[in-house]
């Protein structure tokens, strides 16, 4: 991966880099008993937000040395779960037999709320869990920046979908006030317009983004999304790499190097979803080995996350990070006791195929053997229940 590129998405690759050699710096130092010595920072990062990048990045280094063990392989998972399809729809009783047969954790744990990881039998890295990870000065950034854009938000409890997706359900959308932000909106600096996946000409940015308001949007949140691509590439390295070579890709062509010189974000795409309780779903444009963050910020106290198989729950205070794939995954958000937006990033695995970038594998403890002490290392080893060269 080269260092040439467009201003703010090159900004955020610098940035991001930083934040690994930061994490594996950090991550050595905490196994080995050493003494941790922050690498030099990038000029464009100001002292605010390289204190936020550290706090952020203890907060993972936790995660990652403190797994939540499964029993189970993910790609077998995964395989079983293509033969019944990935939409929850009415396979009610095969999804009942693929959950029992798959139990997400140890049935005597219900709810993780401190900073944790799940991996599979063979150490691949399934999920991570990030509670009030996110600091507050940017999760203000994400809210207000939603708010100012409320109009464009579509859905919200007095607007009728006949005939329309459970996404805009209005039963689904409720506020405590009528400042709150409320409804969903989709965009991207480049993606594919609905029956058009795979053909050039469907290529298009998302009107959102070429209006002034979504512009503003951008520059409002430009931190947050240089923090949370780092964050990306700590978590999943190679998905990083290839989402970087992806828009790296697209930007050749001149329509879109605009739309992603100025994108301060790894991922292609957004999803603002305001005060909507979410149904238990999949989402089918994704990919199995790939991560989307959730991140949910605002006025409320607790809106609790559901992770299944076997129905995990994280509690999912402002500021919460939670990545996972979400083809894979059925999940679901309860109703907030408050004005709750959350934020999904993500990246369709239509625009690798296009690109014809090398897909990512699945995330491995494995990436991080050479930084983790002799002691975590057997202690990570003896949780596998198949063992093969990890750590």
């Amino acid at each position: 991966m080269d260092d040439t590129g467009p201003n703010s998405f090159q900004m955020m690759h610098q940035t991001s880099t930083y934040m690994l050699q930061c994490y594996t710096t950090l991550l050595h130092a905490t196994t080995h008993g050493d003494d941790y010595h922050r690498p030099g920072k990038p000029s464009h990062l100001s002292e605010e937000f390289t204190a936020d990048c550290h706090s952020v990045i203890s907060m993972m280094v936790r995660a990652f040395l403190n797994p939540v063990p499964t029993t189970w392989d993910v790609a077998n998972y995964c395989h079983d779960l293509a033969q019944i399809g990935t939409s929850l729809g009415r396979k009610g009783k095969k999804e009942a037999k693929l959950w029992k047969r798959y139990p997400w954790v140890d049935s005597c744990i219900r709810s993780i709320s401190s900073a944790r990881t799940v991996v599979d039998c063979y150490g691949r890295i399934m999920t991570w869990i990030l509670p009030d990870i996110l600091p507050v000065r940017m999760q203000e950034m994400l809210y207000n920046a939603t708010v100012d854009i409320n109009n464009d938000l579509a859905g919200g409890p007095d607007v009728k979908n006949p005939g329309c997706s459970w996404r805009l359900d209005p039963s689904l959308f409720t506020r405590t006030s009528d400042n709150d932000p409320i409804g969903v909106l989709n965009f991207s600096p480049a993606w594919f317009m609905n029956g058009w996946e795979g053909k050039h000409e469907g290529l298009a940015t998302s009107p959102f983004l070429r209006s002034p308001r979504g512009r503003q949007w951008v520059q409002g949140v430009s931190e947050v999304g240089m923090l949370l691509s780092g964050v990306l590439r700590i978590m999943h390295p190679d998905q990083y790499r290839m989402m970087y070579e992806t828009q790296k890709a697209i930007a050749t062509d001149s329509r879109f190097e605009a739309s992603i010189s100025n994108w301060p974000f790894i991922f292609n795409a957004t999803t603002i979803v305001a005060n909507r309780r979410c149904r238990l779903h999949r989402d089918t444009r994704g990919s199995m080995q790939l991560f989307d963050l959730l991140v949910s910020v605002g006025r409320y106290q607790n809106a609790p996350f559901f992770l299944h198989p076997a129905g995990l729950q994280i509690p999912n205070s402002p500021g919460t990070i939670v990545a996972f794939s979400g083809k894979a995954f059925p999940h679901g958000v309860a109703k907030a006791n408050g004005s709750r937006v959350c934020h999904a990033f993500y990246m369709r695995q239509s625009l690798q195929i296009f690109t014809k970038v090398r897909p990512s594998e699945w995330m491995k403890q494995e990436v991080y053997r050479q930084w983790v002490g002799p002691v975590q290392s057997d202690r990570l080893r003896d949780m596998h229940t198949n063992p093969f060269e990890l750590l």
